[in-house]
């Protein structure tokens, strides 16, 4: 199977004014397509399918598996369209903010490929860089056409990037942009407004494998990180403890209340593993704030399908010192009676992602 080759011009790029959010996750795919209406912007399909495990885990990199369950939503979700935006997170993905005081605008890309080279710990020549300049100075300097750039870089793997397309392409779809999943997520915020008025507001997604955190507050350039302590830590640290399995302590945190017996005899577990996480998101909190000298924060949206964990979000809540609050990106926006249908709305947190890719049509906030 050929894949297209991939250009500097992939991230950040739209080529068409509607496209569906694919988000491949490592254990579920989510898709989302939206349709505008005047200035409200409305679900018009969502679906989500769970990636079979691989007979062969080290043998199979888990691609049939994700292609299948994209293809499943895209066909059970009716989705109209074929144009998709994917998202790439994790280790080989950087998202860093870039200050410049003085370039002539023909060196800002050498500058910025410079910049990504110092600050991302993957190799650079086999990856894919782009940017987009937040702030342009006053022209300063002995150079008339020398100014200041503020923004953000984008670094990811050639083989991530790679990876993404060939999973659309076998599910019959053309992925057309491919951004970093916190910028999916700022996106999401800012067409959900929810973007800070006055103080600062931190989304985090607790993935499978990554939890994407991203800090904004008015007049800074956004932070954003991926932390490895997400929702495949948590539940191994609880096997490890309890001496069961992996699967059966993830089936006992979804199907089961928080105040079942199930959930009682895991829960010091349950709630060690919180803290741990906790305290990464709260040292990334600290660390942003005598950056950027932030205000306080207002809130902190939790998303992401360990979010509907019970009892998830009042762990979180009594150990950061922030409100949290379960964030559903559908709440936030209209929803047509066949996405009604499909009986997904009460899990929009774990559609931040995907909805936040498909609204790359519908004013980015990063386009």
């Amino acid at each position: 199977m050929g894949v297209k080759q991939v250009d500097e011009g992939l991230l950040f790029r739209t080529k068409r004014k509607t496209l569906l959010g694919l988000d491949i996750g490592s254990a579920v795919v989510k898709l989302v397509e939206l349709d505008a209406a005047g200035r409200k912007i409305v679900v018009r399909t969502a679906m989500q399918s769970a990636i079979e495990e691989p007979a062969d885990p080290l043998g199979d990199d888990g691609f049939d598996g994700a292609a299948a369950a994209a293809k499943y939503c895209l066909q059970a979700g009716r989705a109209s369209g074929r144009k998709a935006a994917c998202a790439v997170g994790g280790p080989e993905v950087a998202v860093r903010r870039f200050a410049f005081d003085s370039l002539e605008p023909e060196e800002l890309a050498q500058a910025v490929r410079l910049e990504a080279a110092q600050s991302c710990p993957f190799d650079i020549d086999k990856s894919v860089v782009s940017y987009h300049v937040v702030e342009e100075g006053a022209k300063k300097g002995l150079r008339k056409r020398a100014a200041g750039y503020k923004g953000i870089l984008v670094a990811a793997s050639n083989g991530q990037v790679h990876q993404k397309e060939r999973i659309a392409d076998a599910a019959g779809m053309d992925c057309v942009v491919v951004d970093a999943e916190g910028l999916a997520l700022l996106n999401c915020l800012e067409g959900c407004r929810r973007t800070p008025r006055d103080g600062t507001v931190v989304v985090v997604n607790v993935g499978s494998r990554y939890t994407n955190m991203v800090v904004t507050a008015p007049g800074t350039i956004p932070y954003m990180r991926d932390l490895p302590h997400a929702a495949g830590r948590i539940v191994h640290e609880i096997a490890a403890a309890t001496g069961d399995s992996p699967a059966e302590i993830l089936s006992v945190l979804r199907c089961q209340p928080a105040n079942s017996k199930g959930r009682r005899l895991i829960e010091p577990q349950f709630v060690l593993a919180c803290e741990r996480l906790a305290q990464e998101i709260e040292d990334t909190v600290r660390f942003c704030q005598a950056e950027d000298k932030l205000p306080p924060v207002d809130e902190m949206l939790v998303c992401g399908g360990f979010a509907l964990i019970d009892g998830f979000v009042c762990e979180l809540t009594e150990r950061v010192a922030a409100r949290c609050e379960l964030w559903n990106p559908f709440a936030d926006l209209e929803c047509s009676r066949m996405a009604q249908s499909l009986d997904l709305m009460e899990r929009g947190p774990a559609f931040a992602i995907a909805t936040g890719l498909a609204m790359r049509c519908m004013g980015d906030v990063y386009n």
